[in-house]
Order: C-alpha cells, then sequence, then structure tokens
C-alpha cells in the first residue's frame, strides 16, 4: 500500500488520525476495510487470544467467522448493545463492529475488564 491508500477522512477517530501520523509506524502496516479502504486498524495492534490471532467461530446460526484479533481497531464505530449471550470468549461480551466510513459489518469489539476486537478476515486488507 503507498500513502495514498490511507485514507483520512472526517470519520476517523482522532486517535487514529494521530496514529497515522506518527513515524514509527510502517504505511504498509495498516489494516483497511476491503469495501471502501478506510483505515481500521495497524498490524501493530495484532493481539493473540487464548493463544492465536485468527479465530474460527460459527453463529447459532451455522455462519462460520473467520477474524483475526486486534488490541485496537480505532476506524470501527461500535453499535448496539453489549450481549453476554453466544460470546465465544467466556465472561466477554461483544458489540458489532462497523468500519465507520461505509458501514460495513466488520466485526466485534469484545469487551471484558479490558477489550479486544475480532475483525473478520474477508472483509479487511492489510499493507
Amino acid at each position: 500500500m503507498t500513502d495514498a491508500h490511507v485514507k483520512e477522512s472526517d470519520t476517523l477517530d482522532p486517535r487514529l488520525k494521530d496514529r497515522l501520523k506518527e513515524s514509527n509506524r510502517p504505511k504498509e502496516g495498516y489494516v483497511f476495510c476491503l469495501a471502501c479502504s478506510h483505515v481500521l486498524a495497524h498490524a501493530q495492534d495484532r493481539l493473540n487470544i487464548d493463544g492465536s490471532h485468527k479465530h474460527v467461530f460459527s453463529n447459532p446460526h451455522g455462519f462460520m467467522h473467520h477474524f483475526g484479533c486486534y488490541q485496537e481497531a480505532l476506524g470501527c464505530a461500535i453499535e448496539g448493545p453489549a450481549v453476554a449471550a453466544d460470546s465465544w470468549f467466556p465472561g466477554y461480551l461483544w458489540r458489532l463492529a462497523m468500519c465507520a466510513d461505509c458501514g460495513q459489518h466488520i466485526g466485534w469489539l469484545f469487551e471484558h475488564d479490558d477489550h479486544f476486537y475480532g475483525l473478520l478476515l474477508d472483509k479487511i486488507q492489510t499493507g
């Protein structure tokens, strides 16, 4: 990815704008929305949960979800109430994470005493 792919729009969280300006973060390390190229996170925010960055789970309707875990995904908008039912991570509540630019469902925010994001691997691209 080139610097031109780093899209700074009015919808970016101010903390993410600051991260985009940090010189110690390589531009090629950003995680983008596949639908609109909005910056969602950075590869340096990758996180291992239960021993792995990548996870595969099915929801109660039988749909399989492949996602990667990130400590922060400031380019996401969080929607809906926190839900305990059907959480893939015991003790964690989940909320929907949407692309803050195009509104595409991009994953989930998992919250407990801490938090992390699960970003759907088929909805993101990395630079």
